[in-house]
């Protein structure tokens, strides 16, 4: 891995890891769950802005590799960093199956 590749992939980590840490992640999420982005009042074009949610969404987290050894060609999660998030994601979060999310979703009971 070239140095420049090795920066970068330190800098994202970093950055990524202050994020976190900062709670500016969670503060994100809030802000998604509630607001969704839009290019105009009646869809059409024009500046973006949000708009309010008329209900609950369900985020489906997607993971396309979790390795325990780093891979220069296929860049993935290590094993302990997708632990940490797990645990977080089950600590703060409410886990559904998709079946689940579906149901939910299709009889508008709350998430």
């Amino acid at each position: 891995m070239s140095n420049a590749s090795r920066f970068r992939r330190s800098l994202l980590s970093a950055a990524a890891n202050a994020t976190y840490r900062s709670g500016l992640l969670r503060g994100l999420s809030l802000v998604a769950n509630r607001w969704k982005l839009t290019r105009s009042r009646n869809g059409t074009g024009g500046f973006p802005y949000l708009r309010r949610r008329k209900g609950r969404n369900v985020q489906i987290l997607v993971y396309h590799r979790v390795a325990p050894e780093p891979d220069e060609f296929l860049p993935s999660l290590s094993v302990e960093s997708f632990t940490r998030q797990m645990d977080h994601v089950a600590r703060h979060c409410r886990v559904l199956s998709l079946v689940e999310a579906v149901a939910a979703i299709e009889s508008n009971s709350a998430i």
